[in-house]
């Protein structure tokens, strides 16, 4: 079973906000990266080349509607790691969201507005269905496969 989908841009582009609703939708939650070795995973996964990636970092909150430039994943996850390109982020009050971006050919993080469009990440496990535990109403019964003679 995969941790990882990614959904391209070519493929399917969507601002932030609903890139985490699908995600959601499908059991899983925008990507967090916690750490360098899990950073290059997603560095290979996207093919390192012109990506502008949704992550689930944010610095808004969007049950209360506080902007409070304290950026934080959208699961809930700790933040203890942060891969910021230089100069970011940035101070735009529009910035509240960010992406995994490449920018002259090094992956980074970079605030972006949560009405640009890219594609995104999503991880986790999807969620199996319990098992029943209802014995059945009937017996099952065979049918009979007629001979091919």
């Amino acid at each position: 079973m995969q941790r990882y989908r990614y959904f391209n841009a070519s493929s399917f582009r969507t601002d932030w906000y609903d890139a985490r609703m699908h995600c959601e939708s499908l059991g899983l939650s925008l990507i967090t990266i916690n750490d360098a070795k899990e950073s290059q995973l997603v560095n290979l996964i996207t093919g390192c080349e012109d990506v502008d990636v949704w992550i689930g970092l944010q610095n808004y909150d969007y049950s209360t509607g506080v902007y409070d430039g304290t950026w934080a994943w959208s699961s809930g996850e700790e933040t203890s790691f942060t891969q910021w390109h230089i100069g970011e982020p940035n101070e735009s009050p529009y910035s509240n969201v960010a992406t995994l971006t490449s920018w002259d050919g090094r992956m980074g993080w970079a605030a972006s507005d949560d009405y640009d469009y890219h594609g995104f990440i999503c991880e986790g496990f999807p969620p199996t269905s319990a098992p029943t535990t209802a014995a059945p109403s009937a017996s099952p019964t065979a049918t009979p496969v007629p001979s091919a003679s």
